[in-house]
């Protein structure tokens, strides 16, 4: 299969896995699975039902939903419609619950049916996910520095506050390991050898590039929101885009893996489905509880924040069984 030529935009990776690979499985989870052009289809569904309540490329679209199969569809729909999802903790409630949605100036709110009684407060935007059917239509274009989602903290050491991310920022710092592989390839690497350049240098200057294009990506999205309308203290502003860029770094380290690792036409086509699986692991797309014992031992998340004023509960594997 040939590499992928176009831009670093969710949703335009999707169509083309759609386009390229459509039979082929993309999840598998308990409550069933589904191929990539099932997903591209389900996507288009739900972006065409967005629309028709109105939402606009770059609109807010909240989301309260349990992970698994539906919250895929839903956060598929959204990015394909070129909205930007908001997702919200299925823990929060009054005053937390208002606070992201009305701050975030989300247009629809979409809640498991389950959760509807939390969320009357927005009856005139609420919605349920399995009303989000409709004809398909295509896929609304964006670019890399559009915003993707804006995930809220937890708000454990004050009012919870939104991070915004676009397409480019994780891609950015990731495939700055292709530029190791390309180097790799022509000799680069094993000429530096014969020069004072220590193995070190050559590596922290390596991760400082990934780095650098990461923190393009976050100060640009910043300066976005400062221009929007956005106003926070400066030491807030500060602290935030520090922490966002620090945060940046695993993906720096694990480009420069994957370059040092693959050939330099493979490194983002292994990289890519790598993020997907550890966000998988990470319980982002399917609950623990619907993975095997086995798949829930080699997981990194045992436990789930609470709002403020709670105390954090730990879940051990053996109560996710």
């Amino acid at each position: 299969m040939t590499a992928y030529g176009g831009d670093w935009v969710a949703s335009a990776i999707l169509e083309d896995r759609a386009e390229r690979l459509g039979d082929r499985t993309f999840i598998t989870s308990s409550a069933g699975s589904l191929t990539y052009a099932e997903l591209a289809h389900e996507a288009a569904k739900v972006a065409g039902a967005l629309r028709a309540l109105g939402i606009q490329p770059g609109d807010r679209v909240a989301t309260m939903l349990p992970s698994g199969l539906d919250y895929l569809k839903v956060w598929w729909g959204i990015v394909w419609a070129g909205a930007v999802d908001v997702p919200v903790n299925t823990d929060f409630k009054g005053e937390f619950l208002e606070h992201i949605v009305a701050g975030s100036e989300a247009k629809a709110f979409i809640v498991a049916p389950h959760l509807h009684d939390r969320a009357q407060r927005f009856k005139a935007i609420l919605h349920d996910p399995a009303d989000l059917t409709a004809d398909p239509v295509a896929r609304v274009p964006r670019q890399e520095r559009d915003l993707l989602y804006i995930m809220y903290t937890s708000g454990t050491t004050g009012r919870a506050k939104g991070a915004m991310l676009c397409h480019g920022a994780m891609v950015g710092t990731t495939s700055g390991g292709a530029a190791v592989a390309v180097e790799r390839s022509l000799g680069w690497s094993r000429q530096l050898r014969l020069t004072p350049l220590r193995p070190v240098a050559y590596v922290a200057m390596k991760v400082l590039t990934a780095m650098t294009l990461g923190l393009i990506a976050i100060v640009v999205e910043f300066t976005v929101g400062a221009f929007s309308g956005v106003r926070l203290a400066p030491h807030v502003w500060l602290l935030s885009g520090i922490a966002a860029w620090l945060c940046s770094f695993v993906f720096a380290a694990f480009g420069l893996f994957m370059g040092f690792l693959l050939p330099s036409e493979n490194v983002m086509q292994v990289a890519g489905p790598v993020l997907a699986v550890l966000s998988m692991l990470g319980g982002l797309f399917i609950p623990l509880s619907a993975l095997s014992p086995t798949m829930r031992m080699w997981s990194g998340v045992f436990g789930r924040t609470s709002p403020v004023g709670s105390r954090a509960r730990s879940t051990s594997p053996a109560r996710l069984q």
